[in-house]
């Protein structure tokens, strides 16, 4: 085991210890996790750095971790309930130099160029994809960095050699500020513009609650159930013609922390209880979704404004149109090596009822990072057929990097590919039926309009299912 467990009395205090003890590297990812007796931590290396951004108690380690297997030379991680397993080798010891959590940041201008240039080098996957020659780009900017940049300059640098990736799970956080490689900046703008917002993140309440009235008092007529902290809405659009909107998959349980939540916790023994609570919380209100829709002949689900969070939360939704097991996706690491076999994640009925009747999946470049592989789920349904707009193509995680100075990255490291071996990063899972060409520049009016033409469809295809 990895985790031991002892106690003197019954009412002291449990003591926890780590077994496994020593130091073990990642495939892929970056990482190095260093097993003491009572602690552990986690380190983002290079062949520049070696950065320690995570570090915990034994107990917080087994709040955080499962062990999916194990022996002397090898173990395999997963953080509890999620679907992302991380394979390590034993190595001898960590890296003379590394910058401990407790160590003043190192803001020497040159290091830091060296070790976000070489981080990517190493584990970004989609240079190819983006048409980004990486190390043309240090040739162009490595010499504009010396011992005299400032931290304003140097920034100024990152963001122009992130900006061509156009990924939008490419991120830069430092001196207070944030900047993504943001290819969608213009569908950004028409939907702050269209709903009076100051941001389009749908980790800010204000942009859900005015989503959410849109689509309750507009999409649904002011009839409809709403639950997970307004992000979960439904009713019907027609007699017989059930309508779902889910937009977004993280923060869903009625909990302070999910309530409150902008994003997922990094730390992973937190990462583990939010998405414990938000299961719980989805399980209820999928329950209730399916006895509410359960007379409908056909239902639209609507995810075109999905913002993402917990992949197993959108499968966890799939789950309940399954009509039988089905490989939904693969998943695999970059640079992960022929030891780490491709990962089968596959879509089972779930709960005491399953709607398997005709399902109108709406998604669109708004659709974006797990609201992809909900898609990805769906898509893989006999019964459901995608209408919209290509989402938005970026299926990977974002990799979190540390950097020495103290800002951070994030990165596209991972590959999730259809069961036909297909991968859509970048380019966007493709509809089967694409949306009329929109006629206006009011997105609210365009909104209404794609749910129209839907239901449009639905009729049509009930009527030619009679006529035949």
């Amino acid at each position: 085991m990895i985790l031991s467990h002892g106690s003197n009395q019954s009412n002291e205090k449990q003591v926890t210890t780590i077994s496994h003890q020593g130091v073990w590297k990642s495939r892929g990812y970056g990482w190095l996790l260093e097993l003491q007796q009572s602690r552990y931590s986690l380190y983002d290396i290079t062949d520049h750095s070696c950065v320690e951004f995570e570090s915990g108690s034994a107990k917080q380690f087994e709040q955080g971790f499962e062990i999916v297997s194990y022996n002397d030379d090898v173990i395999v991680l997963q953080v509890h309930a999620d679907i992302t397993r991380y394979g390590f080798d034993r190595i001898e010891s960590l890296p003379a130099d590394v910058l401990k959590l407790n160590h003043p940041r190192n803001s020497d201008p040159e290091l830091n160029f060296e070790v976000l240039w070489h981080t990517f080098n190493q584990d970004y996957a989609f240079f190819d994809r983006h048409q980004v020659d990486w190390q043309k780009t240090y040739d162009k900017y490595r010499h504009q960095i010396d011992q005299r940049t400032s931290d304003e300059q140097l920034m100024d640098i990152f963001k122009l050699m992130l900006a061509p990736l156009k990924d939008n799970h490419v991120h830069l956080y430092g001196m207070g500020l944030s900047f993504t490689a943001d290819k969608n900046a213009h569908a950004k703008a028409v939907f702050k513009s269209a709903f009076n917002l100051e941001t389009a993140a749908l980790g800010n309440s204000r942009t859900v609650a005015a989503y959410h009235s849109f689509v309750f008092e507009k999409l649904l007529g002011g009839e409809g159930k709403v639950a997970g902290n307004q992000l979960f809405t439904w009713g019907f659009v027609r007699p017989g013609i059930a309508y779902l909107n889910v937009m977004r998959l993280f923060g869903i349980a009625n909990t302070p922390q999910a309530k409150m939540a902008t994003g997922l916790p990094e730390p992973r023994h937190e990462f583990a209880a939010f998405l414990a609570d938000d299961l719980a919380a989805v399980a209820l209100i999928l329950d209730q979704i399916m006895e509410d829709v359960a007379d409908a002949n056909a239902l639209i689900l609507d995810i075109r404004v999905n913002g993402g969070g917990f992949d197993k939360i959108g499968m966890k939704i799939a789950n309940r149109f399954a009509d039988r097991k089905r490989l939904a996706f693969t998943k695999h690491v970059f640079r992960g090596g022929p030891a780490d076999p491709i990962r089968k994640l596959n879509v089972t009925p779930e709960g005491q009822r399953q709607f398997t009747k005709p399902v109108y999946m709406l998604a669109s470049q708004r659709t974006a990072s797990a609201g992809e592989i909900l898609a990805m789920c769906m898509s893989t349904l006999p019964h459901v057929t995608f209408v919209g707009e290509p989402t938005l193509g970026i299926f990977s995680d974002d990799l979190a990097k540390h950097l020495p100075n103290g800002w951070k990255v994030s990165i596209s490291n991972e590959f999730y590919a259809m069961p036909d071996g297909s991968i859509h990063e970048s380019d966007g899972l493709p509809p089967q039926v694409a949306s009329p060409k929109k006629q206006t520049s009011d997105l609210a009016a365009e909104l209404q309009e794609e749910l129209q033409f839907t239901i449009a469809l639905i009729n049509s295809t009930n009527r030619d299912a009679r006529s035949n």
